[in-house]
């Protein structure tokens, strides 16, 4: 007797057999282990710093909360998407993140000298920097319980590694296909779309999502990561000239995940890693050679081939060491969060800068041409800055932290409505998704959460909402489209 079709083994990428709990999550009893962890090394850092404004002990609360998230990710039941769905990856991340930013503090110090100085800073810091963690700790562990409780046992579904033969072969081709047309006609053509500008973004997006799915299909291990970044490299290529470090390396993150998921050897892990920051650094130093060249009150127009001349001449100026050290101050986010909090707590909060946009900007553009640019992070770095000037003359955009941000809207009521707002719909939309579109559709927002994950804390309140909804509508779209145009949908979904 043939076993059932969903556990027929993949022949692409290789997974490492687990063990699966039943599907009892678990979620309340691992979240109360989680916390007492985590306010135990809180404990300690009090103790260490001993409330007297002093800030070198910061690593303590960092390396808590990746032990407390840890503990969290391995006490929950995540069936066979212990890695790739939303939760998992955003804890595995957030714990990722905090050990980088305890080296981070350890070897930079808690960076004190990036505050802003018109930031209205407590006469305590220590007390300023433990409540800003503990609303990005708890915050992390709330959303994540939220949405595993929504999903429910149907958390297998979500694993788009495991899951990826329900996609087909037709229309990741046709989706890579209009992502390219696209990028060629934006960075070579000129061409913004207009209303439609939020649309062909997303497709971008999905046209990467396909690329995993693609190079997915090969049987060869070896076949899946060359087809993943021969697929990568004209979107990288067509990048370099934005100063965007996203474009750049958005593309990238199908081959990534191929890699580490497909290939047992510790060694070419290791090896993919090391390679991986190397470029990682020079890509930080590019982008910021770039943004220095041509962003600027005076507009100035590089092509590429220019661009790329300039950057190498411009290497004999910095060293690796220098992209490193700017990466290590990027991804920390601890700064960002603090300022947040002490803008909310000495200036008021700000409902309706945070909240007040969500309402307008689920209208598309395509309806509402007129519809004004939002720029949160550029209106942050004039709240920072305290300066009452238009958004476009802000110079740059600085990222607020997801839960740091919600906290500025409404204190602590918008901080734990914001959460569960947020978790309830994308664990709703994502179970929709699965009953509606099963296939391409549900698999690629799959994956677009876990990218969503990658770096959650810089997003805007006012962008995480709603790229839930605009990212279903256009796999709405799309869909029926296939269906419209008459592909042969048991072959695509």
């Amino acid at each position: 007797m043939s076993p059932p079709v969903d556990h027929i083994p993949p022949q692409g990428i290789r997974f490492r057999q687990i063990a699966y709990r039943p599907m009892n999550a678990r979620i309340a009893p691992s979240f109360v282990v989680s916390s007492a962890v985590y306010l135990a090394f809180c404990a300690i850092y009090v103790v260490a710093s001993g409330l007297n404004n002093n800030t070198p002990e910061l690593a303590v609360i960092h390396i808590g909360s990746a032990v407390s998230l840890i503990v969290f990710w391995r006490n929950i039941n995540w069936g066979k998407g212990r890695y790739d769905t939303f939760g998992a990856a955003l804890l595995l991340f957030y714990a990722l993140y905090k050990l980088q930013a305890a080296m981070d503090s350890a070897v930079y110090g808690p960076r004190i000298e990036d505050i802003y100085r018109a930031v209205p800073l407590p006469a305590n810091l220590t007390l300023l920097f433990l409540k800003a963690e503990a609303l990005n700790h708890f915050g992390i562990l709330l959303l994540v319980s939220v949405w595993r409780r929504v999903v429910g046992n149907q958390i297998d579904n979500f694993s788009f590694s495991n899951n990826y033969r329900e996609v087909g072969r037709q229309l990741p081709r046709l989706v890579y296909t209009a992502a390219l047309a696209i990028e060629i006609a934006t960075r070579l053509a000129g061409q913004d779309f207009g209303a439609l500008k939020q649309i062909s973004s997303l497709t971008y997006q999905l046209g990467v999502v396909s690329i995993f799915f693609i190079a997915s299909m090969q049987r060869n291990r070896y076949g899946q990561v060359i087809i993943a970044v021969a697929l990568a490299i004209p979107l990288v290529i067509l990048a370099l000239g934005g100063g965007m470090k996203e474009a750049i390396l958005f593309p990238l993150v199908p081959a990534v995940l191929i890699i580490w998921f497909g290939f047992r050897s510790i060694s070419f892990k290791t090896l993919a890693i090391i390679i991986g920051f190397v470029f990682l650094a020079y890509s930080q130093l590019y982008v910021r050679y770039v943004r220095d060249t041509t962003w600027g009150p005076i507009e100035s127009s590089y092509s590429t081939v220019q661009l790329l001349e300039g950057f190498q001449e411009h290497l004999n100026h910095v060293t690796l060491v220098d992209g490193m050290e700017s990466i290590s101050s990027r991804i920390n986010m601890t700064i960002s969060r603090a300022i947040t909090i002490a803008i909310a707590d000495a200036r008021g909060f700000e409902p309706y800068t945070i909240f007040g946009p969500i309402p307008a900007s689920l209208i598309p553009r395509l309806f509402w041409p007129n519809k004004p640019v939002l720029m949160p992070g550029a209106r942050h770095t004039l709240r920072i800055r305290n300066l009452n000037i238009p958004l476009t003359k802000a110079g740059s955009a600085t990222a607020a932290g997801f839960f740091s941000e919600l906290y500025l809207g409404g204190g602590f009521v918008g901080w734990l409505l914001g959460i569960l707002i947020y978790a309830i719909m994308l664990g709703a939309v994502q179970r929709y998704a699965l009953q509606t579109m099963k296939g391409f559709g549900h698999l690629a927002l799959s994956f677009l959460t876990v990218y969503w994950a990658l770096r959650f804390e810089e997003k805007a309140v006012v962008y995480a909402y709603t790229e839930i909804f605009f990212t279903f509508i256009l796999l709405v779209l799309l869909i029926k489209g296939t269906k419209v145009f008459r592909y042969d949908t048991k072959r695509i979904l």
